[in-house]
């Protein structure tokens, strides 16, 4: 594999890292929560499927499968900021 294309799925790797930190954080607060706190921890999840799935599918050099996945993350992204 190139070392280009694998230093960004380490790159990836440390989202996903990012992700469960802060849906950890999310969900370990004394709040109550919300409606939108709930909307969040579905978008952050989603965005962790995401991220595994795209860098399983590279590293199987499956880009064709791995491309829409691409689409669904810019969706996740404009569906959390609308």
């Amino acid at each position: 594999m190139n070392i280009d294309v694998q230093q960004s799925l380490e790159k990836l790797d440390q989202l996903r890292n990012t992700h469960f930190h802060l849906l950890n954080e999310l969900l370990s607060t004394d709040i109550k929560i919300q409606k939108f706190e709930f909307f969040t921890v579905s978008v952050l999840n989603r965005s962790f499927s995401l991220l595994a799935a795209f860098s399983d599918l590279i590293k199987a050099k499956n880009i064709l499968a791995a491309l829409p996945l691409v689409r669904l993350q810019i969706d996740n992204c404009l569906r959390l900021s609308a």
